[in-house]
């Protein structure tokens, strides 16, 4: 693992853009990837991440990161002081975060939001980032963070109080298979912040107490996704069912345990093909229109690669 002492961010002069990118909870590096799209080279990317799978995507995908490991042993005004050695004001900071969700989950009617293990998580970065900004007052900071639309108010109203930002929705169900609707947080003034970066004016709706928006984007199509002789079904090809939001596999072989809310919404064949393949996603990832047939006419959990695809990963 690599510390304050080591070498400083590799090439700081030959990048066009000023940016320095701290990502906390850096999972497969979402962010690496999108500004990698829009042909965006940091100065400089720090990853918080410990979890090894993901670790092993990071170091293939982004070789020039450096890996800071776990956020708990991270200290505001280290970091700082590193930061400031490297880099001087006119290097933007880009603060990048995706807290663990489970605890702040609609689906849980118990979800223990900030009092969980792992909810508490998203207290730790915000602090973290209030004391970098106490560190550096003459840098910009910039803010997204992401995280589910979380079961209580008043931890939504709690983050965006702690990291001076104001958190809108957006759903990939506009691009037309697949539901995920989150929570984004971000400094920027929606208010007058009009049009996307095409001249598209911005689309909005209200969801409760948040704005949702709408982006124009292109449909996504069956045939963008590497089926392999499989098939979604019908009603997804239709555009009259999206596929539901993906989770992660259980944690153990026990297998997850259906939502009280869901129980009574899952059909029976979904519900034998759950208990069938050891409850090891949640129960509605067994409906026929969230799997995919296969040519021996059975229905499949829709694979990793399919699943990349549907969220615009390489």
């Amino acid at each position: 693992m690599e510390t304050q002492e080591d070498a400083p961010p590799r090439d700081t002069q030959q990048v066009g853009k000023p940016l320095v990118v701290l990502s906390f909870f850096d999972g497969v590096g979402a962010i690496h990837e999108v500004l990698k799209q829009l042909g965006v080279q940091p100065a400089a990317a720090y990853s918080w991440e410990i979890d090894e799978q993901c670790l092993a995507v990071l170091r293939k995908r982004h070789p020039h990161l450096y890996h800071r490991g776990d956020i708990l042993t991270t200290k505001a005004e280290t970091l700082g002081k590193e930061l400031r050695r490297w880099h001087d004001k006119s290097h933007l900071i880009l603060v990048s975060a995706g807290p663990p969700c489970p605890d702040y989950s609609r689906i849980r009617p118990d979800a223990p939001g900030r009092g969980g293990e792992q909810g508490q998580l998203f207290d730790v970065f915000a602090k973290l980032v209030q004391g970098l900004e106490r560190e550096l007052p003459e840098h910009q900071f910039c803010i997204v963070a992401e995280n589910v639309v979380m079961n209580s108010q008043a931890d939504v109203a709690h983050f965006s109080q702690q990291l001076s930002a104001v958190p809108i929705q957006c759903d990939s169900e506009d691009w037309g298979l697949i539901n995920r609707p989150r929570l984004w947080w971000t400094r920027i003034d929606w208010s007058r912040t009009k049009v996307d970066s095409s001249g598209r004016a911005l689309v909005w709706s209200r969801t409760g107490k948040i704005w949702r928006l709408h982006p124009k984007v292109r449909r996504d199509k069956p045939e963008d996704l590497p089926l392999n002789g499989y098939e979604l079904h019908e009603d997804v090809v239709a555009g009259k069912k999206r596929i539901p939001c993906l989770t992660t596999p259980a944690p153990s072989d026990s297998g997850r345990p259906a939502p009280k809310s869901m129980k009574s919404r899952t059909s029976d064949d979904a519900r034998a093909r759950w208990l069938e393949d050891g409850r090891r996603f949640a129960p509605w990832h067994y409906e026929q229109t969230a799997m995919l047939k296969g040519p021996d006419e059975k229905y499949h959990i829709i694979p990793v690669a399919v699943k990349a695809a549907l969220h615009h990963y390489p």
